[in-house]
């Protein structure tokens, strides 16, 4: 015991905080696979509780469980939304996992620390009626028709961007109308055509053969031939909220949250809807219950005869 005890304390002094921190984010994405997106998140998280220590003068061996309330208690004074705790609060859970499982820290000061119970903002979401306007776009040029293939495949499919840029096109199984995508952590899974996607994915790879292609792998490209970009993709949306008048948010994330929400409204159950975004866990896709139950009650408050005031 005595001898496992001095193997620990000496462990703990040899490495920094920062060492440690590095060390953790080097075993996301090496051993875990996670995106680099993803590690860059945690990386900002890990950020705050360094410099919380650089103020406390603390080693994160040495962090005990009212330093963990601590942290979080300035993070609830600086005014931070509560999922953006609740999401802080699991990486300090994971990263003092793996420290225990490495011998840098005897025990998880974040363990007893619960997760904000308030409300859950739910996410924006397009009607039906202004999808298919987005879907109607003109497409007679190259561009056009890169801008249709793109929201079609997003309301198709209900990729993440990262997803939808990733694809090459030997993922497209014609016969099957589906697409192999490489989600979160590397994990792959199909994804749906309809054929409405399908037909302007095929006529848009004709408009791709008038191109001189760089990215050969890739399915969707520029007009330079090149794999289409996170930011380029944005613009696109930028572009078109304007154009068609769109007040809502409007974003890829949206068209997967409308994907999600249309498919419970038409009854398909929360286990496929789960699969087809490709969750972890079904925790994370009961958001869109909530969301669905919400326009219920907006349904419901607009249309039943409530007591009507006396004339």
């Amino acid at each position: 015991m005595v001898i496992s005890s001095v193997k620990w304390y000496i462990s703990s002094v040899m490495k920094t905080n920062e060492e440690l921190k590095e060390g953790f984010l080097s075993y996301l994405s090496s051993m875990l696979g996670y995106s680099m997106n993803t590690v860059s998140s945690y990386r900002l998280d890990l950020e705050k509780l360094m410099g919380f220590l650089r103020g406390t003068d603390l080693t994160l061996a040495q962090m005990r469980n009212e330093d963990a309330g601590l942290f979080i208690s300035e993070l609830m004074n600086d005014k931070l939304a509560a999922s953006s705790i609740n999401r802080i609060l699991s990486t300090m859970r994971g990263f003092f996992h793996y420290l225990c499982m490495e011998g840098e820290a005897k025990d998880n000061p974040f363990s007893r620390i619960r997760g904000s119970s308030r409300y859950r903002r739910l996410p924006s979401v397009l009607s039906e009626d202004e999808i298919h306007r987005v879907l109607d776009i003109p497409c007679d040029d190259f561009h056009g028709m890169l801008c249709s293939t793109i929201f079609n495949l997003f309301y198709s499919t209900g990729c993440r961007l990262s997803e939808l840029i990733g694809i090459n096109e030997k993922d497209v199984d014609w016969e099957g109308a589906r697409i192999l995508v490489k989600g979160k952590g590397s994990v792959q899974r199909y994804v749906f055509l309809t054929p409405r996607a399908a037909n302007i994915l095929r006529a848009y790879i004709g408009f791709r053969q008038r191109v001189k292609i760089i990215d050969a792998e890739a399915l969707l490209i520029n007009k330079n031939g090149k794999r289409l970009s996170v930011s380029f993709v944005h613009s696109i949306f930028d572009k078109y909220k304007v154009e068609l008048s769109i007040t809502k948010k409007f974003t890829p994330h949206v068209f997967r949250h409308s994907f999600a929400t249309h498919l419970l409204d038409h009854d398909t159950s929360i286990r496929a809807v789960q699969e087809m975004l490709g969750h972890r866990s079904i925790s994370t896709t009961q958001i869109y219950t909530h969301l669905t139950n919400e326009r219920l009650r907006e349904v419901y408050n607009r249309s039943f005869p409530h007591e009507r005031k006396k004339e």
